[in-house]
Formats: C-alpha cells, structure tokens, sequence
C-alpha cells in the first residue's frame, strides 16, 4: 500500500459516490416532473446543491444532458451563489403559464 495507491482508491470511490448522488437527484426530479406535469404545469425549477462534489464532477451540466437527451428544455440559471435548473417540456402549442 502506498500514497498512489490511496490516491486512486479514492477518486475511484468519489466518482461511484457522484454517479450515485446524480441517479438519486434524478431519481427525484423525475418525480417531481411528473407531480408538475399532473398539476398541469409545463415547467418545474429545482435547485442544483451546492456541494463540492456537484461541482468537481460537474452534475448540474451531466443532469441537465440527462434530460435533454429526453427532449426537454433545459436552462441552468445562477444568482449569487443560488444554482436552479429550469426543466420545460413545452413543445410550442402550449403556452408555459409560469414565465
């Protein structure tokens, strides 16, 4: 055992730990989403946390692949030291009452 060794073990372990944070996060965004779109919103902001590990990993830009990969609109807006992630699925025929 030694110091690289160490070191790869734990870079290893906190990219697992990222993948896992990100699929939770999603996890219950998709709830969320769902829970937005059944109260007849088209758009639903969540904050990003502020956490080290979202941001040596970059989460909030993998997140929002995620979801426009799945077609959705997606615009990640900061203020301060406040990150939020606006997710629509609005398609142009319907107007997003929440602008």
């Amino acid at each position: 055992m030694n110091a690289a060794q160490m070191q790869e073990k734990s870079r290893n372990n906190r990219h697992k730990i990222a993948v896992t944070v990100k699929d939770q996060f999603i996890n219950g965004t998709n709830a969320l989403i769902e829970a937005t779109a059944n109260a007849g919103h088209y758009r639903h902001v969540t904050p990003i946390p502020n956490e080290p590990l979202w941001n040596d990993f970059d989460l909030a830009e993998s997140v929002a692949k995620y979801y426009r990969e799945k077609g959705f609109k997606v615009k990640i807006s900061s203020f301060l030291l406040s990150v939020s992630m606006h997710i629509s699925w609005v398609d142009g025929s319907e107007s997003d009452d929440e602008s």
